[in-house]
């Protein structure tokens, strides 16, 4: 399975495939009810990618990293927890759109996407901004016999 759609360059952390056997997401769910089976799965298929290449930015952004070959099992795992995260704030933004509070209040419903335990699975991976320029700096010393 190529993890990288031919139409694109973003690179991808899981598939489509991955997510929907995590969280059972099926066509119906964002209303892709055509007749053509196929073509509900494309559209669906797409609408997964798109949340998958978003997912794995917000995984670069995270730990100043990217994962160009041998993508880490935790890393795949951790964007299709974020994927899934994505897919319940829009169910729950659909389906329950608002949250009433002592009966005059309403606020959204709020899902977190990348949450504690993302960031902590995360965590091995993060190169900080020092490594990164400690790995570039380059010093010099002169000798010039002076005190």
């Amino acid at each position: 399975m190529n993890i990288i759609p031919e139409e694109t360059e973003e690179i991808m952390y899981c598939t489509p495939e991955k997510v929907i056997t995590l969280t059972g997401v099926q066509p119906r769910h964002y209303n892709y009810d055509t007749e053509n089976e196929e073509e509900n799965e494309t559209k669906l298929n797409e609408l997964l990618n798109d949340y998958i290449i978003t997912a794995s930015e917000m995984i670069n952004e995270y730990t100043n990293n990217n994962f160009i070959e041998n993508i880490p099992h935790t890393i795949s795992f951790v964007c299709s927890l974020i994927v899934s995260n994505i897919i319940t704030r829009n169910t729950v933004r659909r389906d329950i759109p608002f949250r009433q509070k002592d009966n005059w209040d309403q606020e959204l419903v709020q899902v977190e996407l990348f949450t504690d335990e993302i960031k902590e699975l995360l965590e091995p991976f993060i190169v900080s901004d020092e490594e990164e320029v400690a790995t570039n700096d380059i010093t010099f010393f002169a000798i010039t016999g002076e005190n």
